[in-house]
């Protein structure tokens, strides 16, 4: 989960370093773009676990895999509405970005 990380491109940097050529990477964050992302965000402090999170665009995490080396495969989405509210069966997952609070990218090395 990048937006745990004290320094996403340092670890980024280890990931293809260890990573085999043909290997695959999957990176997820706290999409701040996203309508539930947006909220969390703003309440992060009130939560044990967000405060420390760095809440990042999908765009942001595509740029720092680029400048990493890696070349995006897929990306999909989940998480659409406040999840004190989900059901575990009806967790859905989307193709693309910007619309779920986690979004997740499929990455290999160049």
């Amino acid at each position: 989960m990048l937006s745990f990380v004290d320094d996403p491109a340092v670890a980024l940097a280890e990931a293809y370093r260890v990573l085999e050529p043909d290997g695959t990477l999957v990176v997820a964050i706290l999409d701040r773009a996203s309508p539930v992302g947006q909220i969390y965000q703003e309440h992060k402090d009130e939560s044990p676990f967000y405060a420390d999170a760095e809440f990042l665009t999908a765009d942001e995490a595509s740029t720092s895999l680029e400048s990493a080396g890696f070349e995006i495969e897929t990306r999909v989405q989940t998480i659409f509405e406040d999840p004190s509210e989900l059901e575990p069966a009806a967790v859905d997952v989307r193709e693309g970005h910007g619309d779920g609070l986690f979004a997740v990218s499929r990455a290999t090395p160049l």
